[in-house]
């Protein structure tokens, strides 16, 4: 593990939790032989060097099901401690490859301090909670956003991998446009990720939608009739029909 930049180290960049997805490692080792000027410190980490020595995914237990680890347990369960501890309190990007679809997204935990921003930040096209679909990931460990590159072995994976997270520049918009995830997980519409980030901010959040609807999508509720001439229009139907 080494750090980059001046000071302590304010983000983390993690690659090679899986030792068959070399785009997260070829980022960090790009950044490493660089050496670029940063404005902060950047701490930057092979997760898992025995399992991408081999090439293999993991070689005992699939350490991104291992998380938080166990110091007296597997390779891998030891490792995943010791990545927890040394990622704790920083945001992280977990870069990665995937079978699933080509193009770049970003995964992550919906009840995790500040990954709607991390997020955010990034030039991805879609983002995904995937919360409720796998247990013991590395973004259970906190403000840990998972990068999928691009698919698994290719140049463009590791093309689209980040080569830093020292800027976390703000965000542009694109990261919670709609698309498929390929992962089974739910893919969070445009607004959903301000709305939550407004809600941990203290702020109270506009009226909230169910899943799946915009604000044209909910009617007006309905008033008790009275009797009017034939012919008048009520302003509540007006509303609806767009008069």
């Amino acid at each position: 593990m080494t750090v980059h930049g001046s000071g302590e180290p304010e983000v983390a960049v993690v690659g090679g939790i899986h030792g068959d997805e070399p785009s997260g490692v070829r980022a960090v080792e790009r950044l490493r032989a660089a050496d670029p000027p940063l404005e902060r410190g950047v701490k930057l980490v092979v997760a898992n060097p025995p399992a991408v020595a081999a090439g293999e995914r993991y070689l005992e237990t699939d350490l991104n099901r291992s998380f938080p680890g166990d110091p007296d347990g597997s390779l891998e369960e030891r490792l995943a401690a010791e990545l927890c501890a040394e990622t704790d309190g920083l945001p992280t990007l977990s870069l990665h490859a995937t079978h699933s679809t080509p193009e770049p997204m970003a995964l992550l935990e919906h009840g995790q301090p500040g990954v709607f921003e991390l997020a955010d930040s990034l030039p991805v096209p879609h983002v995904v909670d995937h919360s409720q679909v796998t247990e013991g990931s590395f973004t259970d460990c906190g403000t840990v956003v998972t990068v999928e590159a691009g698919c698994q072995g290719t140049d463009a994976a590791a093309a689209e991998a980040p080569p830093t997270g020292a800027g976390l520049p703000r965000g542009d918009g694109r990261a919670a446009r709609r698309g498929r995830s390929g992962h089974g997980s739910r893919l969070l519409p445009a607004g959903e990720r301000r709305r939550e980030a407004a809600r941990r901010r203290g702020r109270t959040p506009r009226r909230e939608l169910p899943a799946g609807r915009g604000r044209r999508d909910v009617r007006p509720r309905r008033r008790r009739r009275t009797r009017r001439p034939r012919g008048v229009l009520q302003a509540e139907q007006a509303e609806c029909l767009g008069a």
